[in-house]
């Protein structure tokens, strides 16, 4: 059935959902379609409302926005237009659109009458909602990201246009936003020239040639602060043309730092187990080649007693030397590899210096001008004196061989403190504190930059052949390590080199006393009766020789279990000299252990090849006990025969 026309707009507004009303504005009372009253949750079937019902309806909230509005568009006959919110008795609140406009005025022009439309807008008021959430939510994350987000497009000619910039492109590049905005080039002035053109070939705005890309590049930022930063960039092909590219550029700073980290520990890592197995190398060799030089030492010393034609004492005494070289030889590889045997005190590295002064004008030639200049209060040091005085020589060995053609060697100390920042940019692994510094400096033929690095590795030389073994530096690098210091060296082609060993100072020190070497007193072993415990039987051999020389009754035992048993069934006996690795159930540390249980006040000395032996098969070792390296000379045992005894008779 057709409508009337008069009906018809209300079945329109009705069909859209919207409700209407007329405002008799003088009155303040307005008449309502069903529509309204249902979308207000009123009575349908009331039509006339006044304002105190609409009022009472407007959330609380919006009604002073609401009432402003509406009279400013009363006042001015303007169009009225207003989404806001309303409480319907249930307590539900509902968003409505308000729209309507004055038809009628009084004689004087004043508004009478004003009709409208009103509609629930609710739902698309929750969609609105919901995408600004997810929009926030969504550049939250994208603000969180540790760097920046760029949105440009390529077009062609190579245009830029930036359509989006991120708030961390601000901290990334220590520019304002502001600054940015107003020069959106200025980002292009943190990158290389170089980098700046591989950019600007991968950014193009051709459609088949815009592919993905990932660069780590180096960034100078506006505050002259370099970082490390890995730039991700993914192109989106416009259906009109141009590509739009969006670039997330990552602070990978902190990250390249602790990868260049983890990089050098990995490099320490494996030169410390380059270290671990050059160690147990040099140790196995130390002690198979210390027991051959024993053997070899102690019967040229035996025949040397015995000699009746002359010239062949010289030949012999040469044989001897040459033994001698051999054991520096492997005390130099032992302290290369950090493992040789050290027997700390307390010192002062001047007198150690003035000690070898004689020895040193001996070694250099006269055309090599040697000079010292030994700070005055210098800090004490716990070292082993014999390794400091080796290291010393090594150095100035090493200083004459560079000046053939003559030059100055300075010999130099001082106190130092070493600071964290210092000890990081050296990359050592030394603790900060108070260090003595010995420095030999020559003016010498210097050390190429490409080698430098090298010359600390065991057996490299510089020198010709036959001109050394190339463990000089390396076993005085091995030394200060071992010693807990560092070994540091400078050198320049053409003007020297300067070679500065630090040795940590002693707090506990407070006096020193100079050393008066003990001179060995002929036959200190006479009439004592010894067990001599050695499963080498040509060292066993030349050790029992050795003592019987000096007048003691020697009882021989291969292994410590038979040292065990012997000295169960023949004791007693003055002394106990036994090597430390043997094979059988007891080594020398475990023989003696158990034989202690027994008898409390037995003397020992402990032979041995390597240097750790007795730490690694403790447990049987007595302060007061007496261990010697071999390969051991005649004075050597002497000496310690001698010491073993004097302190038992003070005790």
């Amino acid at each position: 059935m057709m409508t009337t026309d008069e009906n018809l707009p209300n079945l329109i507004l009705q069909a859209i959902g919207a409700g209407a009303w007329d405002w008799d504005i003088s009155r303040q009372k307005f008449v309502a379609s069903p529509v309204f009253a249902t979308i207000f949750g009123l009575d349908p079937d009331k039509t006339v409302y006044t304002d105190e019902d609409w009022r009472r309806s407007v959330h609380p909230d919006d009604l002073a926005r609401t009432e402003a509005h509406l009279t400013e568009a009363v006042a001015a006959q303007t169009p009225y237009v207003l989404t806001y919110r309303i409480i319907r008795p249930d307590g539900k609140t509902v968003w409505v659109k308000g729209q309507g406009r004055v038809i009628e005025t009084d004689a004087s022009g004043r508004a009478t009458r004003m009709v409208g439309a009103l509609r629930d807008v609710s739902d698309s008021k929750d969609l609105e909602q919901t995408l600004a959430e997810s929009e926030s939510r969504l550049m939250d994350i994208v603000e969180s990201v540790p760097g920046a987000i760029l949105r440009h497009e390529v077009v062609a000619g190579g245009l830029n246009q930036f359509v989006y910039l991120s708030q961390g492109c601000a901290e990334l590049f220590d520019l304002p936003m502001e600054t940015i905005a107003a020069d959106k080039g200025r980002i292009r002035q943190v990158f290389s020239s170089g980098d700046l053109n591989v950019f600007d070939a991968l950014y193009t705005h051709q459609a088949s040639d815009a592919l993905p890309f990932e660069r780590k590049v180096d960034i100078l930022t506006a505050q002259k602060t370099r970082k490390r930063v890995h730039v991700i960039a993914r192109p989106k092909v416009r259906p009109q043309g141009g590509v739009i590219w969006t670039t997330v550029i990552l602070d990978i700073t902190r990250h390249a730092e602790l990868e260049a980290d983890l990089l050098k520990s990995r490099e320490m890592l494996l030169h410390t187990q380059k270290m671990e197995a050059i160690g147990e190398l040099s140790g196995g060799m130390a002690h198979d080649f210390n027991n051959l030089l024993t053997v070899i030492l102690g019967n040229l010393e035996l025949l040397k007693e015995d000699v009746l034609i002359e010239h062949h004492g010289d030949y012999i005494a040469e044989a001897i030397a040459a033994t001698r070289r051999g054991s520096e030889l492997t005390r130099n590889l032992l302290s290369f590899a950090r493992r040789a045997p050290l027997r700390p005190q307390t010192l002062d590295i001047n007198e150690v210096i003035q000690g070898l002064h004689s020895m040193m004008h001996r070694t250099l030639p006269g055309h090599i001008e040697l000079q010292t200049s030994l700070m005055g209060g210098l800090w004490l040091t716990r070292l082993d004196r014999s390794q400091v005085e080796n290291a010393v020589l090594n150095l100035v060995i090493n200083a004459r061989d560079a000046m053939s053609q003559g030059g100055k060697l300075t010999i130099e100390t001082a106190n130092i403190r070493l600071n964290d920042d210092y000890i990081q940019e050296r990359q050592e692994s030394i603790p900060s504190g108070r260090y003595v510094m010995v420095a030999i400096t020559d003016t010498g033929t210097g050390i190429p930059r490409e080698i430098l690095e090298q010359v600390f590795q065991p057996f490299f030389t510089t020198k010709a052949a036959n001109g050394g073994t190339g463990l000089g530096l390396s076993s005085v690098l091995g030394f200060t390590k071992q010693s807990g210091g560092t070994t540091q060296i400078y050198s320049e082609p053409g003007v020297g080199t300067s070679v500065k060993m630090y040795f940590r100072a002693d707090p506990s020190a407070t006096a020193f006393v100079p050393r008066t070497p003990d001179a060995p007193q002929a036959r200190a072993g006479q009439k004592m009766r010894i067990l001599l415990v050695e499963d080498e039987a040509a060292v066993r051999k030349v050790m029992r020789l050795r003592l019987e020389a000096e007048g003691c009754q020697v009882i021989e035992a291969r292994s410590g279990d038979e040292g065990y048993r012997i000295f169960l069934s023949e004791r007693p006996f003055d002394l106990i000299v036994t090597d430390i690795v043997m094979p059988g159930k007891l080594m020398g540390t475990g023989m003696i252990r158990e034989l202690r249980k027994i008898d409390d006040n037995i003397r020992v000395i402990f032979m041995s090849g390597y240097p750790t032996e007795a730490a690694i098969h403790g447990n049987g070792v007595h302060a007061e006990d007496l261990q010697i390296m071999k390969p051991v000379s005649r004075d050597d045992l002497i000496r310690a025969i001698e010491k073993v005894m004097r302190s038992t008779q003070a005790g």
